[in-house]
């Protein structure tokens, strides 16, 4: 009897076969739907990363305090009290303070009545 003859014998001859070929079944149609996840998850990270690519890129513009106290009307301490109170974000470069022109814009914009 040849190999092959003989494992088939064995398969039919097991009370279990229809068990096993039911696990099967189900690992199969599992690994399925594992794959058609992947897939979209593939193509979710695809059209996200060329949705950043063709983007463009804005450039930060920062000013300085001088700047600030000009556009804002207010006084040199009156921005520092905005800065030690977390009214308005910073960062400090040899010794000299530079604010965001967004954030300058949004103070003002989020200060903005008009009338009635």
């Amino acid at each position: 009897m040849t190999s092959k003859k003989y494992l088939h014998k064995v398969i039919n001859a097991t009370p279990k076969r229809r068990n096993i070929e039911m696990l099967l079944r189900e690992i199969i149609t599992k690994l399925d739907l594992l794959i058609d996840s992947m897939a979209q998850i593939h193509e979710m990270v695809h059209k996200h990363h060329s949705h950043r690519k063709t983007r463009p890129r804005e450039k930060t513009q920062w000013i300085d305090s001088q700047e600030v106290i000009n556009r804002l009307h207010i006084s040199q301490r009156k921005l520092q009290e905005m800065r030690l109170h977390g009214k308005i974000s910073y960062t400090s470069f040899c010794g000299k303070i530079f604010f965001k022109e967004c954030d300058v814009e949004k103070i003002l914009n989020d200060h903005y009545h008009t009338r009635k």
